[in-house]
């Protein structure tokens, strides 16, 4: 099946923090799926939006013209521990910058939380990415390398 560049975005940054030493492969899109306790700590990858715009005026006569995409992730850090949330928050960065995932890399924000449940208590973070890739205009689902 035919994917969209996004998809492909995505995939590579979750394929990358899945190689994390504290959450492992404890990543999730699915947020329901990260509050159980046998998968905590855990990070949960959800697209926030894309900005799309065309690089420059000129139209190459084969492709068309070509978009400069700029992908916006939040990547939710979910612990029982304040350490531990801190440590994640490193990796999370750390994995995202080196990650050699699309053209540019960034992280714009950073939020912290607190919540209790019963007896349980969490610690989140909510680390914001943006993701700057290439595509071209008529064929959204290749990224191109320049």
């Amino acid at each position: 099946m035919a994917q969209h560049a996004r998809r492909r975005i995505i995939n590579a940054i979750k394929q990358n923090l899945m190689n994390l030493p504290t959450t492992g492969t404890n990543v999730y899109e699915d947020p329901a799926a990260a509050v159980d306790d046998d998968s905590l700590p855990a990070l949960v990858i959800e697209p926030l939006e894309e900005e799309v715009s065309n690089l420059g005026d000129i139209r190459d006569p084969d492709s068309g013209y070509k978009q400069v995409r700029t992908l916006s992730l939040a990547v939710s850090v979910l612990t029982k521990s304040i350490d531990v949330r801190d440590t994640c928050c490193v990796e999370v960065e750390e994995s995202v910058i080196h990650g050699n995932v699309g053209i540019n890399r960034r992280i714009t924000r950073t939020e912290f939380e607190t919540t209790s449940a019963g007896a349980h208590r969490l610690w989140t973070a909510q680390v914001v990415v943006e993701v700057d890739f290439l595509t071209e205009a008529r064929y959204p689902r290749l990224t191109t390398s320049s």
